[in-house]
């Protein structure tokens, strides 16, 4: 009887950013088509995604003033994604996993 110890089961979950897009931001729907690659051709390992978004793209430092002059919208910690282009990956993804569900 096989426990849940001894199942070797490969899954994966992948973050978009860092080392996959060179820690450029920019580079996240490039990480996406290679996913989105592995996906349609069969490959059912990935049972999650972390996509760097936020509101607006890039990344801001706090300013000498503080919060009063930050940009709305606009991490202060990792670049991001802007939401646009968050919602074109992941419908892309819904695309791929619904092909891949067939």
């Amino acid at each position: 009887m096989s426990t849940l110890n001894s199942i070797s089961i490969p899954i994966a979950n992948l973050t978009f950013q860092d080392g996959n897009s060179q820690k450029n931001h920019n580079n996240q729907p490039r990480v996406l088509d290679d996913i989105c690659a592995q996906l349609s051709s069969g490959d059912g390992n990935l049972t999650g995604v972390m996509i760097e978004s936020h509101i607006n793209s890039g990344r801001q430092d706090v300013p000498p003033e503080g919060a009063s002059g930050l940009k709305h919208g606009v991490s202060i910690t990792d670049a991001c994604v802007d939401w646009e282009t968050t919602v074109g990956m992941l419908d892309r993804l819904n695309q791929v996993r619904d092909i891949f569900l067939r």
